[in-house]
Formats: structure tokens, sequence, C-alpha cells
């Protein structure tokens, strides 16, 4: 078993340029590394940050996240991951929606994230979902306003939700139990990609990985039809991602660490794609027997996948936000 332990000073941003730690001045520090094991603990006074991001001056909080990896960890079954609260959830779900604005992938105030709460013996099965009216960059825990699988309000928070928009989402929650988490975007690359009668081609690293996972739902117009939730979860299947022709992407997890990190993987092989494309060169394409090595030492290793996902990936994207933008916690 690996273990990696990370503490960083929150709040503290600098330029790749700037020398110390995040291009700031701090004192009482103290550093200790050891092969892969890494603590750092400071305490951050004066901490007055170059180049305009951010200037906060007083003593900061130390943010820890200990990151334990174990091949014997089974991940990507709900009942197999530790409990999550309702706090916990709607941290992450508006950290996903702030990521999202960070990488451009929102539709002003279109689209959205969805996660599962905690069974509650005696209420209706619960959803969060963004408010409607919010950008993406707008989004806090406590906007998040709390629904049914109908997509009906169970908590008033002053807050309207968009019920139609919600038919993307209920459809891929009853049919998957596994579907803790369901990310719908409108992503320029992907949008483009899912509009391609090839769709994904196999001209990237990161294609090569996912393409196998990619189920396809054909248009049917604007998916506010309940009548469509069943051809659209037949479509997805058992695939953790999915191109909504000429419309968008949708990338499923047991987590909204899990899911946000295929998003990632899909919008960014799409990204690429487009860009490849654009050039209006011939493309290579890797050896057959290349194609297949990826796919299946690498594309279907969901557990490993899982596991960077929630213990590596995730809280890296949750420093970032920490850094960039606290407020998404209020």
């Amino acid at each position: 078993m690996a273990h990696f332990e990370f503490s960083a000073v929150r709040f503290c941003a600098g330029s790749p340029s700037d020398t110390g730690i995040c291009g700031a001045k701090l004192d009482g520090k103290s550093f200790a590394f050891s092969g892969i094991a890494a603590a750092f603990q400071a305490d951050a006074r004066d901490c007055s940050v170059r180049r305009g991001w951010l200037n906060q001056v007083g003593t900061r909080r130390i943010m820890k996240t200990s990151l334990i990896m174990s091949k014997q960890e089974e991940v990507g079954d709900p009942q197999a991951l530790p409990a999550q609260t309702e706090e916990q959830l709607r941290l992450d779900l508006a950290a996903a929606y702030r990521a999202a604005a960070m990488f451009g992938w929102d539709d002003m105030i279109g689209t959205h994230f969805t996660v599962r709460l905690p069974a509650t013996e005696g209420q209706p099965e619960a959803f969060l979902i963004n408010p409607f009216g919010l950008m993406f960059e707008e989004i806090t825990a406590s906007s998040l306003v709390k629904v049914d699988v109908e997509g009906n309000i169970l908590s008033d928070n002053g807050y309207p939700v968009n019920k139609a928009g919600f038919v993307v989402h209920s459809a891929v929650h009853r049919a998957r139990e596994n579907a803790g988490c369901v990310l719908h975007l409108h992503g320029r690359f992907g949008v483009a990609v899912s509009a391609l009668e090839d769709g994904l081609l196999p001209l990237n690293q990161t294609a090569l990985i996912i393409r196998d996972k990619i189920g396809v739902h054909e248009y049917e117009g604007p998916a506010v039809s309940l009548g469509e939730r069943e051809r659209m979860a037949k479509a997805l299947g058992a695939h953790d991602l999915m191109f909504l022709r000429n419309h968008g992407t949708m990338a499923v997890g047991a987590t909204i660490a899990e899911a946000f990190q295929r998003m990632y993987q899909l919008e960014r092989a799409c990204e690429y794609q487009v860009y490849t494309l654009a050039t209006g060169l011939p493309w290579h394409r890797p050896d057959e027997a290349v194609i297949a090595d990826v796919r299946d030492n690498y594309g279907r290793r969901d557990k490993h996948a899982a596991q960077y996902a929630r213990q590596l990936f995730w809280p890296a994207i949750l420093r970032k936000l920490d850094r960039l933008c606290p407020e998404y916690r209020h």
C-alpha cells in the first residue's frame, strides 16, 4: 500500500515563475520530504500574493488531504464507497459546477449536474440539482436544490429548478443504481464531435482509452419529453459516457469525482480531435494492435481509474478551486 499525505495553505497562489511556496512569504515554515510521502506544515502570515490572484493578510487555515491508495480497495460500486452526507455532496457538486465553468464547459444557464442523496427511510428518493437561472460560476453549496425523481422540489431554498431539464438526468438515475452522479454538457468540442457521423476517432491517446465506454443517443429534439427517458437510458446501457447526437455529452459515475474525471477525458479528447481535423492535414491512425492494447490494458481498468479520480484527480480540483473561488463552499 502506498500512502501520500499532502498539506497546503489555502488561498495562496502564485505564478509559475515565482519562487518559494505559492509565491508568498511564509513565516515559520517547515518541510519534510521522503520518497513518495510528503508532509508540509506552515503558519502563513502576511501572505501577499502577486499578479492579482488574491490578496489576503492574516493567518491562513491549513488544508490537509490524506490520500491512501490500495489495490485491494473496491471502487465504482456504491455499496463499497464510504457514506457521504448531504453536506459533503453539496460541496462536491458545487465544486463540479465551478470547475466546469473554469474549464469553459458551461453554456450560460443551460445544462445540469445532479447527484443522488443518501436514502432516508420513509422519504422519497432525492437528488441535488443546480438552481435554474444561475450560471455555473455563481453556484454555491447552499444554492443547490433538493428534488425528487420527477424534479419536484423537496426542500425549498428560494431557488427554482428547470424541471424539464431534469428529464435527462432522471432517465439515468432511474435506470442505473450505480449512477450516483450524472453530468450533462453542451461543451463546444463535445457538441461538435457529437454531430460527426464517425463520432470520436482514434487519433489521440485519451480517445483510445475511452472510446469503448461511449454510448450514443440519437437526436429527438430538446430533451424535455418523458417518453424519451427510456430510450436515453437504453442508449446509455452500461456505458459511463454518452454522446447525445447534435446536442452534447453525458458522463455517469458512482461519485462526483468519477463522473467529472470521465467528462474531463471526453471533453479533452473531443478538443484534441477538433483541433487536429482543423489542420486539414491527413491524420495518423495508430496500429490496430496498439488501439486494442490501449483499450484492453488502460480503458478497462475501471477500478484503478475510479481510485485515481477519487484520491488524486478530485482533491487536485478542490485545491485549485480553494485557491481561486473558495466561496463555492458557502
